[in-house]
């Protein structure tokens, strides 16, 4: 089975090819050497980001050994920029770190560890991100918080999130916060007053508002609010032969056009669904 690393490497590669072999080419496209495969150099033109990760798992106390390599595996995957999300509703699973914000605070610092040493590079606004893709130089980090817990409901915690480097914000993880209600709960309620004064002042300040996890109330409410792109950084279509109604993490075609009509994108995983009572089943 693929990786996530691979599957980003190889679907690039993969969508070039199928292009050059389906399009009526006005050029001889160019062979891999060794792979023997068309579109292998225009891959090299690419540059590819992974918009949700939590790398070495720097986010947990208690890191495992099959992932220590991330950054490397990463590397090898092309993989010019990443998402470093530290997670912030992380207290509700007793890792020993404190409550929210200093949290939070806690896991961010092991990615300016990270920059310290030479592993990655900080990433704060386009021009950090090099074009064309360098292979010598260490994965781009754009610190980012998976749910607006960390915020403790307190304005002025934006701020020194922002300030120490955060550009992006999942308002939303797996509890019900200060900003709105997540998408698996069975509670009907959207985005609250404290949410839209977030979003609006992350509008101001350039931040990425993430809305992964959001329910379609939530999720609804933003996109009204805003005034920039979303982006919903890992979900996938609901698939049409899904019989159950209970909440998903997955999403309907309407609601991802709610997030397209922004003018923002959609991070899809490789497989759209995967439950032990379903089969998987593949985009």
């Amino acid at each position: 089975m693929l990786s996530r690393r691979s599957f980003i490497k190889y679907a690039a590669l993969v969508g070039a090819s199928m292009c050059m072999e389906s399009c009526t080419p006005v050029f001889d496209p160019p062979v891999s050497s060794d792979t023997g495969m068309p579109g292998r150099d225009l891959l090299n033109d690419l540059i590819v980001a992974d918009a949700h990760a939590h790398p070495e798992r720097f986010h947990t106390i208690v890191r495992r050994e099959d992932t220590i390599h991330s950054l490397e595996e990463m590397k090898q995957a092309r993989v010019a920029v990443s998402a470093f999300n530290a997670v912030g509703d992380h207290i509700k699973y007793r890792t020993g770190y404190g409550w929210p914000f200093h949290a939070t605070y806690q896991q961010l610092s092991h990615v300016r560890e990270l920059v310290k040493l030479n592993q990655a590079d900080l990433v704060l606004g386009r021009s950090d991100i090099p074009s064309p893709y360098d292979p010598d130089r260490p994965v781009g980090a754009v610190m980012a918080i998976e749910g607006g817990d960390a915020l403790e409901g307190k304005m002025e915690n934006l701020t020194v999130f922002h300030d120490y480097g955060v550009r992006m914000i999942g308002v939303m993880h797996n509890h019900n916060n200060d900003i709105g209600v997540h998408q698996k709960s069975s509670t009907d309620g959207g985005l609250t007053p404290f949410g839209v004064k977030l979003i609006e002042q992350m509008n101001s300040t350039g931040m990425i508002v993430d809305v992964a996890h959001a329910n379609t109330r939530t999720l609804q409410d933003i996109a009204r609010v805003t005034q920039a792109p979303l982006i919903d950084s890992h979900t996938s279509p609901i698939p049409e032969n899904r019989s159950s109604r209970k909440p998903t993490r997955l999403r309907t075609w309407a609601e991802m056009e709610v997030v397209a009509k922004t003018g923002g994108v959609i991070g899809l995983w490789p497989l759209a669904y995967s439950h032990r009572s379903h089969p998987r089943t593949t985009l």
